[in-house]
C-alpha cells in the first residue's frame, strides 16, 4: 500500500501544514477496517474463482457480459495507467535528486529498469522488491525521526511551542468543505478498489484476507503519523527548504550518515519500483483478461501472456511521456481517485450484495460515474 504519495507526499504535507495534517488525514486506514468487517469474507466466498474486478462484475457469477467486461477493463486499465504516470514522475524526482540528472532523463531511466524486470520477472520480481522495501523502511523511518530529535538544533520546549502555533494557524485557515470532499474520496479509496479486490481474491483464504485488511488499517495509521512528523520536524529545523516532493529526500541527506543514506536512497527506489511494478502487472492482466478476452474469446494462455507483456511495454512508454505533466504527487493521486472511484464502487458493491444483477445497470452506472466525475472536476 505504501508508495510515493504515502511517503514523499505525506512528508511534504507535514512540512507544509504541520501535525494538523495528521489530525485530518490520520483516519486514512478506516476504509480497510470497513472492508475487513463488511466486504472481504462475502466477496471471497461469493466469487471463489475470480481473479479481478472484471471477473466479479462480468464473470459467470456476476453479470456474465462481455460488454461489461470490456467496459470495466478499459476503465481499470486507464486508472492503472494514470497511477503508473504518477509513479514515473516520483521515480524521476528521486533519480534526479540522487544523481543530479535532468528529470526527464531520470524518468526514462527509472521506467526502463522497472519495465524490464516487470516484463521478465513478473509477480516474483514484485514480491522480492516489496519485501526488500519493507525490511528497510521499518528501520529507516523511525531512525530518521530519532536522528532529527537528537540534532543539536532541536529543543523539546521550542518544538512543542512551534508545532502548537502551526496547528492553530492551520486550523484557522482550514477549508472544511474541501476536506469533506477529500475525506470522502479517500475513505472510499480502498473499498472495492480493483487493485484491493485483486489482493483479497489472491489471498490464501477469506480469513487471511480479513486479517490483512485489519493489519493494513493499523499500519496506515502509524505510517501517516511517522511521515507527517518527519515533515513537521523538518520545517522546525530547516524552515527554508522549498516546498516540493523532494523534502523527504533532502531531510534524509541531512541526517543519515553516508552508507545509511545510500541504503535510504535504495529503499526509496524500492518504494517507487514496488508500486510501479505492481501496477504494471495488474494492468497487463486486466488488458489481456478483461479487454482482449472480451474482444477475442477462448484465447490460449500463451497468447494472453504475449498481450500482457506488450501492455507492460506500452504502459512504460506512455508513463514516460505523460509524467511531464504531473506537478504534485499527492494532488495527482487525490484527483485520480476522485475521478475513478465513482465508476467502480457502486457496481462492485451491488455485484457482491445483490442477486441476479443486470448488465445494463452496470454499464449505465459506469457511464454515469465517469461523466459525473468529469463534470464536477471541470
Amino acid at each position: 500500500m505504501i508508495g510515493p504519495a504515502y511517503t514523499m507526499g505525506f512528508a511534504r504535507e507535514g512540512y507544509s501544514q504541520g501535525l494538523y495534517y495528521f489530525m485530518v488525514i490520520g483516519w486514512v486506514g478506516i476504509n480497510y477496517l470497513i472492508m475487513a468487517h463488511f466486504f472481504t469474507t462475502r466477496l471471497y466466498r461469493k466469487f471463489p474463482n475470480a481473479l479481478s474486478a472484471g471477473d466479479i462484475i462480468a464473470g459467470r457469477d456476476g453479470h456474465n457480459s462481455n460488454t461489461v467486461r470490456l467496459a470495466i477493463g478499459i476503465l481499470t486499465f486507464m486508472h492503472m495507467l494514470f497511477i503508473s504516470v504518477i509513479m514515473a514522475k516520483a521515480g524521476g524526482i528521486l533519480m534526479s535528486n540522487v544523481f543530479g540528472w535532468p528529470e526527464n532523463i531520470a524518468v526514462i531511466a527509472t521506467m526502463v529498469i522497472i519495465t524490464a524486470y516487470s516484463y521478465f520477472g513478473g509477480i516474483k520480481a514484485t514480491i522480492i522488491t516489496d519485501a526488500f522495501q519493507l525490511a528497510h523502511f521499518i528501520i529507516l523511518i523511525p531512525l530518521l525521526i530519532m536522528m532529527m530529535v537528537i540534532a543539536d538544533a532541536f529543543s523539546v520546549g521550542e518544538y512543542i511551542e512551534f508545532t502548537t502555533v502551526r496547528m492553530a494557524k492551520s486550523a484557522a485557515t482550514f477549508e472544511w468543505g474541501t476536506y469533506f470532499s477529500v475525506a470522502t474520496t479517500w475513505l472510499f479509496l480502498g473499498m472495492m478498489h480493483p487493485t484491493v479486490v485483486s489482493r483479497i481474491l489472491a489471498s490464501k483464504s477469506a480469513n487471511t484476507a480479513k486479517k490483512s485488511m485489519i493489519q493494513t488499517a493499523l499500519f496506515m495509521f502509524v505510517w501517516v503519523l511517522l511521515m507527517v512528523t518527519i515533515g513537521d520536524l523538518g520545517r522546525y529545523l530547516y524552515p527554508d527548504i522549498a516546498i516540493n516532493d523532494q523534502i523527504l529526500l533532502v531531510l534524509g541527506s541531512y541526517h543519515y550518515p553516508g552508507i545509511v543514506h545510500g541504503i535510504f536512497v535504495v529503499a526509496m527506489m524500492g518504494v517507487i519500483m514496488s508500486t510501479q511494478d505492481t501496477i504494471l502487472n495488474n494492468a497487463s492482466v486486466v488488458f489481456s483478461s478483461d479487454i482482449v478476452s472480451a474482444l477475442k474469446s477462448n484465447l490460449p494462455d500463451d497468447t494472453k501472456l504475449l498481450y500482457s507483456k506488450l501492455a507492460i511495454v506500452a504502459i512504460g512508454l506512455a508513463s514516460i511521456v505523460a509524467s511531464q505533466f504531473v506537478d504534485s504527487l499527492i494532488n495527482a493521486f487525490i484527483i485520480l481517485t476522485a475521478l475513478f472511484i465513482p465508476t467502480y464502487l457502486p457496481i462492485i458493491v451491488f455485484s457482491v450484495y445483490f442477486t441476479n444483477p443486470k448488465w445494463q445497470s452496470a454499464l449505465v452506472s459506469m457511464i454515469v460515474g465517469i461523466v459525473s466525475s468529469l463534470f464536477w472536476y471541470f
